[in-house]
């Protein structure tokens, strides 16, 4: 139960923040301040950082929510 949790909060929490780096890096790239290199290149760091401290990330929010109740 645990497991399927936290990777259902990794994939939330993944696609949340890469849209918004997506839409950040593509307007940088279209307004000529990034070359597509880079783009590609922070794409993939930032994915790989996600990937590492996602369920860190979400172990802390459960639980703060969790002591709530």
């Amino acid at each position: 139960m645990k497991f399927k949790l936290q990777f259902a909060s990794l994939i939330t929490i993944g696609l949340l923040s890469g849209f918004v780096l997506a839409i950040i890096l593509a307007a940088s790239y279209f307004a000529g301040y990034i070359s597509w290199q880079i783009m590609i290149g922070v794409t993939i760091l930032f994915n790989f950082i996600m990937w590492l401290i996602g369920p860190y990330i979400s172990d802390f929010i459960y639980k703060f929510f969790y002591k709530i109740e």
